[in-house]
């Protein structure tokens, strides 16, 4: 459909239709990825599904092709066979196709067992399962595979990373197989234990490992009586642990525990430490700190990484509840389509949405977003996206992502690295009159001298229901307010205190941009609490953001 290669039933692989008892017949079905009648281009079609199968994606198959052979040459079936050819994947007819598959399914692993680091299991090879493969677990608890043996003979094989695990792959050669692993019986080494009396009535427990190793903290009144813990299961060569809810003024006793990934646990002796008086420190850095601020309308609450104030963009949005900015529409491309906001993100799944304004030149869009790579996802400058101008970061026809720019009368598509695909990054759009200039993560990665003079729109999009979608974190779009003033919330001690420094942390737009941050404080006493510090001022200008 629309020239995008993909799989019509999700594993790609024939599959037996079953009776109305549910036992399985011997028909199979093989849907066609490839034909000369649909419109589909090669050898882009079989370049893709090859290329998806044999490389990190995983997308393994039988791709059956369906061609006609009313001329001596079928430019379709050419390209196929010669796309397989150069990738080393075999050419077979249906029929050795199905003995094959026949001879698969009647194989089988049997008698497996795991002991001391040594897993044992037979193959049973079937008749027709010519070529057939295995794999086991190239790491295993304790440690990582040492040999295969087969028959009591060694049995070569190679490690492959399949769908991020890695596996020993072998000959599935009928026989009686042995995989031994190496064996960990020696427990981390635990040095360096310290506690750290921190702010609010914490502590911090750190400790170094011999090992990658979890951690765990044991810790009470008494050392006879350790009766709370806290833990960490990450593995880590550095521990660090937070206790929290401790009483001032108090000695504690604690013991740190660690365990790698065989389950050798280590133990320190009992240590002790003493808390301080309570130690507060009061501190705006989320959006909901940021929010029970007062703001004179020039600045704006933002959730980059946590949260920030910053001066007000011309057009932005954080996509904070669960519905679309008032200012912004959504459109679905197809039934079931979906422009959705959750956990403070917009998704988009057979949808667009955008800003119900347009624009013109002059402006620079930032956002973050995910795309997961399924073809016609989209996220930028454009109108409907029916039809040019357009200035996006797109999937294209999927696999990849590219900086795309359309006049509609000019286009360049630059393809940018593939690890840019399903994760989030933070993505950037200067459109000035004579051109557009894209960066991704702070570094420039394309650069369009294409003028684009019809007014466009922050879009999100993705064409295709249930294949994928596109999530945006935030979209922010220039220019920004010139200076604004923004009221922190009180911070109050609850009781008579000295208050330390008052400390912001600002970050320029663009390094060669000048300004300057003006912090100022005021406090004021209770009848009984001098020197209560009640609220904070924060003068912010446009070049200090």
């Amino acid at each position: 459909m629309q020239d995008r290669p993909g799989l019509f039933t999700g594993s790609a692989m024939p599959m037996r239709f079953a009776d109305l008892d549910g036992s399985s017949i011997d028909v199979y079905q093989a849907a066609t990825q490839m034909t000369d009648e649909s419109g589909q281009t090669y050898p882009f079609t079989s370049d893709t599904l090859f290329d998806r199968a044999l490389g990190p994606l995983g997308y393994y198959g039988v791709f059956t092709a369906n061609m006609h052979t009313d001329q001596p040459t079928e430019q379709p079936s050419d390209a196929a066979v010669n796309s397989a050819i150069a990738r080393g994947v075999p050419v077979v007819s249906a029929r050795q196709m199905l003995d094959w598959l026949d001879g698969r399914n009647g194989s089988s692993f049997g008698s497996i067992a795991f002991s001391s680091g040594t897993l044992t299991f037979t193959i049973t090879a079937a008749a027709g399962s010519n070529g057939l493969t295995a794999m086991v677990p190239a790491q295993a608890r304790g440690g990582a595979l040492i040999s295969i043996s087969r028959d009591g003979s060694p049995a070569s094989y190679t490690t492959q990373v399949i769908k991020g695990v890695s596996y020993a792959v072998f000959d599935g050669v009928a026989g009686s197989y042995t995989a031994t692993y190496a064996v960990d019986v020696a427990a981390p080494v635990i040095s360096g234990v310290a506690a750290t009396p921190g702010l609010n009535n914490t502590a911090t427990i750190t400790w170094t490992t011999s090992e990658p190793a979890d951690s765990r903290v044991e810790y009470g009144l008494s050392a006879s009586a350790l009766s709370s813990h806290a833990t960490d299961a990450s593995f880590t060569t550095t521990h660090s642990v937070v206790l929290t809810g401790l009483t001032p003024n108090t000695t504690y006793f604690y013991r740190v525990t660690s365990a790698d990934a065989a389950g050798n646990a280590a133990a320190s002796s009992i240590l002790s430490f003493t808390t301080p008086a309570t130690q507060l420190a009061a501190t705006d850095t989320t959006v909901a700190d940021f929010s029970a601020g007062t703001t004179d309308g020039q600045e704006y609450i933002a959730q980059a990484a946590d949260g920030e104030v910053i001066l007000r963009p011309a057009s932005g949005t954080e996509f904070f509840g669960t519905a679309l900015p008032p200012d912004w529409s959504a459109t679905v491309w197809n039934a079931g389509g979906t422009a959705t906001v959750s956990g403070g993100a917009l998704i988009v799944d057979g949808a667009r949405a955008g800003t119900t304004a347009n624009f013109t030149s002059g402006h620079s869009l930032e956002f973050v977003a995910t795309f997961t790579g399924s073809a016609f996802q989209h996220a930028g400058f454009a109108d409907t996206l029916e039809a040019a101008p357009w200035a996006v970061f797109s999937t294209f026809s999927g696999g990849g992502l590219f900086a795309r720019t359309n006049s509609g009368g000019a286009s360049i598509d630059t393809p940018l690295a593939a690890s840019l695909l399903g994760s989030p990054h933070r993505f950037r759009i200067d459109w000035t009159a004579t051109g557009v200039v894209y960066s991704v993560d702070g570094s420039v990665v394309a650069n369009h001298a294409i003028a684009i003079a019809a007014p466009m729109r922050p879009l999100a999009s993705d064409l295709s229901v249930g294949s994928g979608s596109v999530s945006v974190e935030w979209i922010r779009m220039s220019p920004y307010a010139g200076a604004g003033t923004f009221v922190s919330r009180v911070f109050d001690a609850t009781q008579p205190a000295d208050w330390g420094g008052l400390r912001a942390t600002a970050t320029r737009r663009c390094p060669t941009e000048a300004g300057a941050h003006l912090l100022q404080s005021r406090s004021q006493a209770a009848p009984s609490e001098a020197g209560r510090v009640t609220r904070s001022t924060a003068s912010i200008w446009r070049r200090a953001i």
